[in-house]
């Protein structure tokens, strides 16, 4: 029974350390240029100046308001080796989900004073309750979790308390291991399915440093997260012959406040040809996603990118000077080009089957808004 026991436990704290490597190839992907993630260093992983999370993986009891898991994070946050005031935020991201009774659960809505009221009610509640045990058992010794609560609500520390309390958020609910790897690789990973696995498991690989001096810092920086993703975009991303779905498939029936001044909607303005407004919105904001999450990030070879960018413009603008030569009417001749333009099909993105004319167009909507490109034609003159 011992060595069953002994095994389940090692496999059971094998999995919490996969799990904790989960959540920072997570936050990885939710790195900032100038950003840099520690593993193990000050807590289970922290962005270095920002946020610091103390990862928990159980579930085989709800957190409630007396859960060791909470006050050991709080008494740890406390401790006079952490250096709270590097951070903005401190997350206790746990598998647990609340206890239906657990008032913690209205923690992350609450403010300074509402958190520190909850803290005193919790420790008021739980010391009476101990005395109570206390008189039919008086070698009955009080809980470590009560312990830790006297600590931290010693009235010697209540300034302490005070500047770590609004910092301090609670992540319950958070996926468990095979949720969160999946979801990763659904979320982050855009190459064919049948690679998503092989890719997730190299950047487990590439979070655990294994490569790296013992002496050497546990971190990663975006830089070097940055490189390692276009290295294995470049292994695993080579089968991929489908153009990106839209992010936002869903049509757009009025126009956004934010969205109504941009030059682009302007242009459009121009020719008297409103009907096309949400249309051109739909098409710039799904392009506009796009460039961001796969052109910027890499996950399209630049210089692909680079080419058809200039045999889109370049396609344009013989189209537009064509088109000028023969206007005798402004307006209506500037909305047939500008519904011949939509109409043809796109010029083929180099390593897809197919290049989808919504991309081309909200490409087009995007350059409206930065140049001097217009769908409005010159009138022909007279000569």
């Amino acid at each position: 029974m011992t060595r069953r026991g002994s095994r389940s436990d090692a496999t059971a704290s094998t999995r919490a350390t996969v799990h904790q490597l989960c959540v920072a190839v997570a936050q990885c992907f939710a790195l900032k240029s100038d950003q840099k993630l520690l593993i193990e260093r000050l807590g289970d992983i922290t962005v270095e100046g920002h946020t610091q999370f103390e990862v928990k993986r159980y579930h085989s009891k709800p957190l409630t308001d007396g859960s060791k898991n909470f006050w050991n994070t709080v008494y740890n946050w406390m401790d006079a080796r952490f250096p709270r005031a590097q951070y903005a935020s401190l997350i206790l991201l746990t598998t647990q989900s609340f206890g239906t009774t657990a008032q913690l659960r209205y923690w992350n809505e609450m403010d300074r004073a509402g958190r520190l009221d909850l803290l005193c009610a919790i420790h008021a509640n739980q010391a009476d309750e101990f005395e109570v045990a206390q008189g039919a058992d008086p070698e009955l010794k009080r809980s470590k979790v009560l312990e830790l609560q006297d600590w931290i609500l010693d009235p010697i520390r209540r300034d302490l308390l005070e500047s770590v309390v609004p910092k301090i958020y609670i992540e319950a609910s958070a996926p468990d291991l095979s949720e969160l790897y999946q979801s990763i690789q659904t979320e982050q990973l855009r190459v064919p399915a049948e690679n998503k696995g092989a890719m997730m498991d190299a950047l487990l690989g590439f979070v655990c440093r294994a490569d790296q001096p013992r002496e050497a810092a546990w971190e990663i920086d975006f830089r070097d997260f940055d490189t390692k993703l276009k290295e294995l975009y470049d292994i695993h991303g080579k089968a991929t012959r489908y153009f990106p779905e839209k992010p936002h498939p869903d049509r757009i029936s009025e126009v956004p406040t934010d969205t109504a001044q941009d030059p682009f909607v302007s242009k459009i303005l121009d020719i008297d040809y409103e009907d096309v407004i949400p249309e051109a919105i739909h098409h710039y904001q799904n392009a506009m996603t796009l460039i961001e999450t796969h052109i910027q990030s890499y996950l399209i070879e630049p210089s692909r990118w680079k080419g058809y960018h200039s045999e889109v413009l370049d396609i344009f603008n013989a189209n537009y000077r064509k088109a000028a030569r023969n206007c005798v009417d402004e307006i209506h001749a500037s909305q047939d080009f500008y519904d011949d333009v939509h109409g043809t099909g796109a010029p083929k993105f180099p390593g897809y089957d197919d290049s989808p004319t919504w991309f081309r167009n909200g490409l087009l909507h995007v350059e409206m808004n930065n140049s001097q490109l217009q769908w409005k034609l010159k009138k022909r003159r007279s000569t």
